[in-house]
């Protein structure tokens, strides 16, 4: 074998094992002789019931790497490349990406290099698989003087086998859609998906294995459909009393998860037919404005469309009225405007609205004329200091918005009096609308 820059003269490899604490371990070097620098190659796996080449599925590995020359080498660097299908849990200070499609990488600067150094990272093994897969793994020394890889590193993933001396089937109990009746195990029909499981035995923690065989038999029989549903009576999961039926597939269906189904409706369940109108006539203040009758059978987002407006006025419904005013009553006099409302039977008490900053000269009221924003009231008032402010009712409480108008309004005029604001909704948007004359 030839490294990138070194020629490989020697190799010794050797394994040691040992059984501690209950945990499978090893340290099983190999030495590597790179033209007058002696380079060795260690590595270590270790976690419960892991073995230096066999490790259980979906459990953390800690992998243990130690790399020593016999002459000082600068800017090493240790770089271990593992599968994809590992997952990195805890780098331990080293850089972890990737590598090419198949490898990963985690690297340590090491700096200079005399003697041995040792570095450790905590894996994920992946799932196992049929038939169980090997991984390879293998180390790599970087230094200014070149590189070189050690040999791969192979570990396969698998399930430690084990045996069961137990006989035990279905009708010890209950599990989801299972019912035990005299010894007998019955599915619930109304529930049934083509998933039923049984825990015969568990494996618990297992230090070492050997020499153990798993057998399965095979169930002689299929389970057998109990006919309960729609003839007579039966109680199901939810403890009602329902009759049921079968509305589609059969019991066989219920024997592969396959996406296809028995399944179980309640025996009364109503026609299947649809109604859809075959003529319409308008009446009154009703007009229509565009479609056919057929756009009433298809959702195709085509419709027919009436538009109704109104035909008379409600005399009977009480009718409301909004006020405002001012006046030297309330904790600030003429400077704050009062309002009362009229509810159909008599006018409400006096409120008294934020003050204007000075005395109130004029006010002004508007209702929002659009029924769905009906309870919007707004009050403008115009004080000595010439400035507007505005006084919104949003249905709950009442907004205020001081000195509206950037300059002062117009006090006088050449030859009269006049109030120079107004305020107006308008009828269809029920947008309002403020107008001013400026000084």
């Amino acid at each position: 074998m030839k490294s990138r820059q070194m020629l490989l003269k020697i190799i010794t490899i050797f394994f040691l094992f040992q059984l501690v604490g209950g945990l499978l371990a090893a340290a099983a070097p190999f030495q590597i002789h790179l033209g007058g620098v002696d380079a060795d190659f260690g590595r270590r796996l270790s976690g419960d019931r892991v073995g230096q080449h066999k490790v259980p599925p979906l459990s953390p590995i800690e992998m243990e790497i130690t790399v020593s020359v016999s002459s000082t080498v600068d800017n090493a660097v240790i770089v271990d490349y593992f599968p994809k299908d590992w997952e990195v849990i805890d780098a331990n200070g080293g850089s972890v990406s990737a590598h090419d499609e198949q490898y990963n990488k985690i690297s340590w600067s090491i700096g200079t290099l005399n003697g041995s150094v040792t570095r450790s990272y905590l894996l994920t093994s992946p799932q196992l698989t049929t038939p169980p897969t090997t991984y390879y793994f293998r180390t790599e020394l970087i230094s200014t003087g070149g590189s070189v890889l050690s040999d791969d590193w192979t570990v396969i993933v698998a399930d430690p086998t084990a045996s069961d001396t137990v006989d035990a089937d279905f009708a010890q109990g209950t599990h989801e859609n299972t019912e035990n009746v005299n010894n007998t195990v019955r599915l619930i029909s109304g529930y049934t998906q083509g998933r039923f499981t049984s825990r015969i035995f568990d494996l618990e923690n297992v230090s070492a294995l050997e020499n153990l065989i798993w057998t399965a038999t095979a169930p002689t029989y299929f389970f057998q459909k109990y006919d309960n549903v729609g003839s007579e009576p039966t109680t199901l999961a939810d403890g009602s009393t329902r009759k049921g039926t079968i509305s589609g597939g059969s019991i066989a269906d219920t024997r592969a998860d396959d996406g296809v189904y028995e399944n179980i409706a309640e025996f009364n369940v109503g026609p299947a037919n649809s109604y859809t109108p075959t003529s319409f006539t308008v009446v009154d203040n009703t007009r229509h404005v565009s479609g056919t009758i057929a756009n009433t059978a298809s959702d195709d987002d085509v419709y027919l469309t009436l538009r109704s407006f109104i035909s008379a006025e409600n005399t009977s419904s009480r009718s409301r009225a909004f006020i405002a005013y001012r006046s030297a009553t309330g904790t600030y006099g003429l400077q704050s405007p009062k309002v009362r409302s009229w509810d159909g039977y008599a006018w409400g008490a006096e409120v008294e609205l934020p003050t204007a900053g000075s005395e109130i000269r004029a006010i002004r009221v508007a209702i929002n004329p659009v029924s769905k924003l009906s309870y919007e009231n707004i009050v403008v008032t115009l004080s000595a200091d010439l400035y507007l402010d505005v006084y919104v009712w949003n249905g709950s409480t009442w907004v205020e918005n001081h000195n509206i108008n950037s300059s002062p309004v117009r006090a006088t005029y050449p030859d009269r009096h006049m109030r120079p604001f107004d305020i107006a909704y308008e009828m269809k948007s029920g947008r309002a609308m403020l107008v001013y004359d400026i000084n």
